[in-house]
C-alpha cells in the first residue's frame, strides 16, 4: 500500500458551538456545546486518511505539554505515525478557538509550536520512504513556509507525487511566494475564497484557469456546491452532498484526506475521487470537529451509494 507523509502545522481545537448570536464587547452569551478536539488541517487530514485505510507518518512540532500530549496520543489512536514529530519542552502547543454557527464559523488560532517548524528540522533523506506528500495551511507556518519549494523540490527528485492546501491567510496578504511552490503541486487543493484571492480573479473559473498554469490539478472545494477540478483543459464538476450540517470545521481537510485516499491510495480516477472526497466533507459536517469521527472507506462508499 502506497506510504503518505503529513508535513505541517498541530495544534488542539477548542469548539465552541451552539451560539445565538455573534460575540459583542461587553456582554456574555451561552452556548451548548464546548468540546477539544484534535486541530490543524494538517493533522485533520491525516486522522481521515489512517481510518480511510491509508499509512501516514507525521513530520511536525509541538510542546511538550498537554494539548501536545493530547494531540500526539489522538493521532496515535487513529494509526498515524508519530515518530516524526518533535517534542520541544520550549514550547507551548499551538490552539485554535471555533465559534461555531450553523451556517459557518469563526476561529481564532495560537500559533505556538506552529510556527516554530523549520526545513531544517526535517530529515529529507527519508523522503524515498514514502509515496505521497502533504501540507496544509501554510499561511500559518512562518518557520516552514520559506523552505516549502525546496522540501517539494525534494518530494519531486524522490519520486513522490505532491498536494498541498494553502489554507486561509489571517493576515489576507496572499503573498505571491506560493507561485514559486506551485510547479512542485501535482494536486492543489485551495476552496473557493482562497483560490479567488490568492489569483485576484473575480471568478472561480478564471482564479482555476490561473493556477492550472503552475500546479500540475486543481481542485477547488465549493462547500455545498461540490468541487470544481481541472489538468490544463480537462474540467471535472462533482455535485456535492445535502446533509444537516452540524459543524463544518474539517470539512475541508476531510475532503482533502478522501481525495488524496480515493485517487491515490486506490488509483481511482479523478471524477470518482472527487465523488468520494464530497462525501468525505459531507459526512465530516454532520459532527462537532474535523477528526471526531471519521469513517471506515466502506462506510463512504455506503453513504454514496445510500444517495445516488
Amino acid at each position: 500500500m502506497k506510504r503518505i507523509l503529513i508535513v505541517g502545522e498541530l495544534n488542539v481545537d477548542l469548539i465552541v458551538s451552539g451560539l445565538s448570536a455573534l460575540p459583542v464587547l461587553g456582554r456574555e452569551f451561552l452556548c451548548e456545546e464546548f468540546q477539544m478536539a484534535l486541530g490543524s488541517s494538517s493533522a485533520i487530514s491525516a486522522s481521515w486518511l489512517a481510518t480511510l485505510g491509508a499509512r501516514v507518518d507525521f513530520w511536525g512540532k509541538v510542546g511538550r505539554d498537554f494539548y501536545g500530549d493530547f494531540v500526539v496520543s489522538e493521532l496515535e489512536g487513529r494509526g498515524v505515525g508519530t515518530k516524526g514529530i518533535i517534542r520541544d519542552p520550549g514550547l507551548r502547543t499551538g490552539v485554535t478557538f471555533s465559534l461555531t454557527y450553523r451556517q459557518d464559523r469563526a476561529l481564532f488560532t495560537y500559533l505556538g509550536s506552529i510556527a516554530a517548524l523549520r526545513l531544517q528540522d526535517l530529515d529529507l533523506s527519508l523522503m524515498a520512504r514514502y509515496h505521497h506528500l502533504h501540507s496544509a495551511s501554510i499561511f500559518l507556518q512562518p518557520g516552514l513556509r520559506p523552505g516549502l519549494p525546496t522540501l517539494y523540490q525534494a518530494a519531486k527528485e524522490a519520486g513522490l507525487t505532491t498536494s498541498l492546501d494553502s489554507g486561509w491567510d489571517p493576515q489576507e496578504h496572499w503573498g505571491h511566494d506560493i507561485y514559486a511552490l506551485l510547479p512542485y503541486v501535482d494536486f492543489f487543493l485551495p476552496n473557493e475564497s482562497e483560490a479567488l484571492n490568492l489569483t485576484g480573479a473575480n471568478t472561480i473559473e478564471e482564479a482555476t484557469t490561473e493556477l492550472s498554469r503552475y500546479a500540475g490539478t486543481m481542485v477547488v472545494k465549493l462547500g455545498r456546491e461540490g468541487t470544481l477540478a481541472r489538468t490544463g483543459e480537462q474540467v471535472w464538476k462533482a455535485p456535492g452532498f445535502e446533509v444537516e450540517v452540524v459543524d463544518t470545521t474539517g470539512a475541508g481537510d476531510a475532503f482533502n484526506a478522501g481525495f488524496l485516499y480515493a485517487h491515490i491510495v486506490e488509483g481511482r480516477p479523478i471524477p470518482e475521487a472527487l465523488c468520494f472526497a464530497n462525501a468525505c466533507g459531507a459526512i465530516a459536517v454532520t459532527t462537532v470537529g474535523g477528526a471526531t469521527a471519521p469513517p471506515s472507506a466502506a462506510a463512504v462508499d455506503a453513504f454514496i451509494r445510500e444517495r445516488r
